[in-house]
C-alpha cells in the first residue's frame, strides 16, 4: 500500500487492515478507493471499542458494528456485514480465533430500476449526437454518442467502459475482453456490426489506433474520465430527451442503460422464439453474473415490464420472478 493509502490506519487494528487489504488485493480483488475507506472507518470503530489490547473480534463487536444504522438502506448494511465477515475470515485463516458474522436473508429491495422504451433510447442518443464541440474537454462530443451506445448495447457497466484499454478489442473477431470487473471476472463480450462501425467512427474521430494500448475513453491528459463527471452530462442529455422523472422524482440512472439492455435482450429472445435454457445462461455469462442467481432479478423486470414474453419465462423460472435485489 503507499503512504498516503495507509494513513488512518493506525491503533490496535491498523497493521492487522493493512495486512487484510494487501490479502485480499493478492487474490486479485480491487481493494482500492471506497472499500479501503470503508476499511478505514471499521479500523476506527475497532480502535474505539476494542475491549483490551488483544486483536479480538468478538460476538459484541462484530454485531455492534453491523447493526443497522438509522436512515440506513439494506445494501449499505449488507456492505459493511460483509467487510467484518471477511475481516474476520481472514483473521481466523492466519490461527486468529474470531466471531464470524453468519450471512442473513434480507428483506429483498423492493426498488425496481427505470427500463427504457426504444423511442427513449434513440431520443438520448439523439441528445448525444447533437453534443457541441467543447474547449476544455475537446473529446467529449465524440466520447458520449459511443459511450452511451457501448454501456446500452453490450449491457457494461459504467466502471467496465470506463477502463477499457483499445488492446482490450479484437478488432478481427470484434470483441472485446472485459477484464477483472466486478467479482474479479474476465469476459469476451462480442459486438454487433452496427456497433463496430461505430466503434470505428469514434476512433477516426478521436484519432486512436488499433495499435494504441491507451485508455478507449480517455482525457486530454490521457487519464480515464470519472464516473461523475460522466454522470453529470448524462444527466442534462436525459433532460434534453425528454425523459422524465421516476416515481422518486430523480432521473433514471445511468446503471439502468445496463438493466434497459438485459430487458431488451430478453424481449428480443423470446420474441424470436430462443429457448429460455439457452438464452438466460447466455445472458448470465455476457452480463458477467456470479450465477444465474443474479439474472434472475432481470427475469422480474421482465415479467414486470413485459407481458408478452411470461409465458416462454414462467415453466423455467417458476416461483423465481418475485423480489431480487435491482442493483447488480
Amino acid at each position: 500500500m503507499s503512504e498516503k493509502e495507509m494513513a488512518g490506519f493506525d491503533g490496535l487494528y491498523g497493521d492487522t487492515c493493512i495486512a487484510f487489504i494487501e490479502y485480499r488485493r493478492s487474490l486479485g480483488y480491487k481493494y482500492e478507493g471506497r472499500i479501503v475507506r470503508a476499511i478505514r472507518e471499521l479500523n476506527r470503530y475497532l480502535n474505539e471499542h476494542a475491549a483490551d489490547d488483544t486483536i479480538n473480534l468478538t460476538k459484541e463487536l462484530v454485531l455492534g458494528f453491523a447493526a443497522k444504522r438509522e436512515g440506513e438502506q439494506p445494501m449499505t448494511q449488507m456492505r459493511r456485514e460483509a467487510l467484518i465477515r471477511q475481516l474476520a475470515t481472514y483473521l481466523n485463516s492466519i490461527g486468529v480465533p474470531t466471531y464470524v458474522l453468519p450471512e442473513h436473508q434480507h428483506e429483498r429491495c423492493s426498488f425496481v430500476p427505470y427500463i427504457f422504451t426504444r423511442e427513449q433510447i434513440c431520443s438520448l442518443l439523439k441528445a448525444a449526437d447533437s453534443l457541441p464541440y467543447a474547449y476544455r474537454s475537446p473529446n467529449m462530443y465524440n466520447v458520449y454518442p459511443f459511450l452511451l451506445r457501448l454501456l446500452y448495447c453490450c449491457g457494461l457497466r459504467i466502471s467496465e467502459a470506463l477502463s477499457l484499454k483499445i488492446s482490450d478489442i479484437d478488432f478481427t473477431d470484434k470483441v472485446i475482453t472485459v477484464r477483472q470487473s466486478k467479482y474479479n471476472n474476465t469476459r469476451l463480450v462480442p459486438m454487433s456490426e452496427s456497433l463496430f462501425a461505430c466503434l470505428r467512427n469514434y476512433m477516426n474521430a478521436v484519432r486512436y489506433s488499433e495499435n494504441d494500448t491507451g485508455l478507449l475513453f480517455r482525457n486530454r491528459w490521457g487519464k480515464a474520465y470519472r464516473p461523475n463527471s460522466i454522470l453529470q452530462k448524462y444527466k442534462k442529455l436525459l433532460e434534453e430527451a425528454g425523459i422524465p422523472c421516476t416515481a422518486s422524482g430523480k432521473l433514471p440512472r445511468l446503471h439502468d442503460l445496463r438493466h434497459t439492455f438485459a430487458v431488451h435482450a430478453l424481449e428480443g429472445m423470446a420474441a424470436q422464439g430462443i429457448d429460455m435454457y439457452v438464452s438466460i445462461p447466455y445472458l448470465e455469462e455476457y452480463m458477467g453474473h456470479r450465477n444465474i442467481n443474479c439474472t434472475e432479478k432481470y427475469l422480474r423486470l421482465t415479467a414486470d415490464s413485459y407481458d408478452r414474453i411470461i409465458d416462454a419465462l414462467t415453466p423455467l423460472y417458476n416461483g423465481m420472478i418475485k423480489g431480487g435485489d435491482a442493483d447488480e
